[in-house]
């Protein structure tokens, strides 16, 4: 089964922006992109609905199937509530998901 069911555009009143929920069972996360993810993707966050057991994993082969989503790695690094963790990670109700995109520096 898909951690995602059907995909739906939105607006924050804060915002003009759109933001894309992806609605299913289970918990509530929210993914946030930074820099050349967010520019790829076209927005800054995305909230999806997800199945319990799901995994970092899951939550970043749903975004692998967006719009602008080719420009991302397959494996990115990612945290999750601002601590490294691995694509096998389980998810909980409420987790932040940041996916981090590589830093070049000089």
């Amino acid at each position: 089964m898909s951690p995602a069911s059907r995909c739906q555009i939105s607006t924050t009143p804060s915002s003009s922006r759109p933001i894309k929920q992806i609605a299913g069972r289970g918990m509530t996360v929210t993914l946030r992109f930074f820099a050349s993810y967010a520019e790829s993707l076209g927005m800054s966050s995305l909230v999806l609905d997800l199945s319990d057991g799901a995994t970092v994993a899951d939550a970043v082969m749903t975004v692998g199937t967006m719009p602008g989503a080719s420009q991302l790695p397959p494996s990115p690094l990612v945290a999750v509530n601002h601590a490294y963790a691995k694509q096998s990670q389980l998810l909980r109700d409420g987790d932040e998901i940041a996916l981090i995109p590589p830093v070049a520096g000089g």
